[in-house]
């Protein structure tokens, strides 16, 4: 986190701090705030205690704000869709760079075959599950008109849950056949 992304509470915080120990200060906050409380414990005890209520106020106000349960579960879908897909994406390659940019399939060895078939459906069953999950809470419908890649990789959870009259924060790209972009 930047200096420039902080918000109007974090400023507050580290402004009640003095000069001399306010990277000390934010280097704590930003290491409890990304979760590694190990490296930021030897921190806090060189700083001195007189200052040790400001730390608390500081990372109070760097903790991130808590997510709701529908936004957790949109997040670990993905993160298993896109470890799917990475591993589908890996080995293609290297079977593409083993045999060529457009092998035939009957130039692959079996076992060959049977890992790309297994990675496919391995990501086509998260992929199938993220998209699932999007249409059980979302009021758009988001099975047309855009590209389901576009759905599984890139779309924010901000605008899956955002009501159809309200504008997204991104125009989607179009699928093969949409004639205006979804809005």
């Amino acid at each position: 986190m930047s200096s420039e992304e902080l918000t109007h509470e974090q400023d507050a915080a580290l402004a009640a701090i003095d000069e001399q120990h306010r990277d000390a200060v934010r280097g704590v906050a930003e290491r409890l705030w990304r979760e590694e409380p190990k490296s930021a414990e030897h921190e806090i005890n060189s700083i001195r205690p007189r200052h040790r209520v400001e730390v608390v106020a500081v990372i109070r106000a760097f903790r991130p704000v808590a997510k709701d349960k529908r936004e957790v579960q949109f997040d670990k879908l993905r993160t298993a869709y896109m470890a799917a897909k990475t591993k589908l994406d890996a080995f293609a390659s290297q079977l593409a760079s083993k045999y060529g940019d457009r092998y035939p399939r009957t130039w692959l060895k079996s076992s060959e075959s049977t890992k790309l078939d297994r990675l496919r459906e391995s990501a086509d069953k998260h992929g199938d599950a993220f998209t699932d999950y999007v249409a059980s809470f979302s009021p758009r419908d988001w099975s047309y008109g855009v590209p389901d890649d576009w759905v599984r990789e890139s779309l924010a959870f901000a605008d899956a849950a955002r009501h159809v009259n309200e504008q997204l924060s991104v125009v989607p790209p179009m699928a093969y056949g949409a004639t205006r972009p979804r809005t």
